[in-house]
């Protein structure tokens, strides 16, 4: 079944309406009316987008999910099919995760050992986190993040990810010959399915320093969310989001190493977390004392190996009992 959405942050060229899924049934004998908009028809095997991607489920599947299933949904067509998709999945789909197969390095029928299982991406606000970060440090041929790379669309855009998809999970046999297997949707389908999914979700981001919560408990992790050096997760998911702050924190070595450091001196100086605070402990604790852990070699061996820059100790690190 479809579910019916409401398109009011459509652009207007859309349709009023909008599936929250694209069916791709098995002998579709109509196009849907302008009125309810797109229904992509072709020779598939019975799954939609909305198979994978369905609305009642934040538009992404999980075992829970999947365990209310009946045995005859579209989803399991490699055990209701066998004869011709036995091999489309992989019993991980019924499993803790519910991974899905995706052949990202191609349909080659002599390794067919050769894919992988992922956890199914939802679509949720698209629209703020697509664009790619040229500093990142990958490739510049994915143009767009999509999910897990962009890997399954030919040319690396949300656009054409319904292509790969299509190609993927809803061939009615695996050696998937266009026309006979399946039909790729047209252009106006495209335009009108990436409309539809860049509608989902928050549009622009919010910012999380503005957001009072009133529970107690979510109010603690706002604030370990937001921390630097407590959660560190606003480095990478900047206010709530799928985009990294512009810092030196959104690149994955700083935020390494300034783990490896936090952890080892964290392990380094718990001997002293149930001391009575006080000047015996300060004591104990300053660089000069023979008890104290050397936290000052241990920093000064990081930097003449090169894991901080600097040349001398005082303008890379300070040790000092607060």
């Amino acid at each position: 079944m479809c579910v019916l959405m409401p398109s009011r942050s459509l652009p207007a060229a859309c349709p009023r309406r909008f599936f929250s899924c694209v069916r791709i049934p098995t002998n579709c004998a109509r196009r849907a009316s302008s009125s309810d908009s797109s229904r992509v028809c072709s020779s598939g095997n019975g799954r939609t987008c909305g198979t994978c991607h369905p609305a009642q489920n934040n538009f992404t599947i999980d075992k829970p999910f999947v365990d209310t299933l009946p045995a005859t949904d579209p989803l399991f067509v490699a055990e209701t099919q066998a004869s011709n998709l036995a091999a489309l999945e992989t019993p991980a789909i019924r499993m803790v995760d519910a991974l899905i197969k995706e052949n990202v390095d191609g349909f080659d029928p002599n390794q067919p050992g050769k894919f992988v299982s992922r956890a199914v991406s939802h679509t949720f606000s698209l629209a703020t986190s697509l664009t790619r970060d040229p500093a990142d440090g990958t490739s510049a041929a994915v143009p767009q993040r999509t999910g897990w790379g962009g890997d399954g669309a030919p040319d690396g855009t949300l656009r054409t990810f319904v292509d790969g998809a299509i190609r993927q999970h809803l061939t009615q046999k695996l050696d998937r010959v266009v026309g006979r297997d399946f039909r790729l949707p047209t252009n106006t389908e495209r335009d009108q399915i990436l409309a539809f999914q860049l509608a989902l979700g928050r549009t622009a981001d919010i910012n999380l320093n503005q957001v009072t919560l009133s529970d107690a408990g979510a109010a603690a992790g706002k604030t370990a969310f937001m921390d630097p050096l407590q959660g560190r997760c606003n480095e990478c998911h900047a206010n709530g989001g799928a985009n990294a702050l512009a810092s030196e924190w959104k690149y994955v070595p700083v935020r390494r190493t300034a783990s490896y450091i936090l952890r080892s001196l964290s392990e380094g100086l718990r001997w002293a977390v149930h001391k009575p605070n006080g000047e015996q402990l300060w004591s104990q604790l300053r660089l000069n004392s023979r008890s104290a852990p050397r936290s000052h070699e241990f920093l000064a061996t990081l930097s003449h190996s090169g894991g901080v820059l600097g040349t001398v100790s005082d303008s890379i690190f300070r040790c000092a009992v607060q």
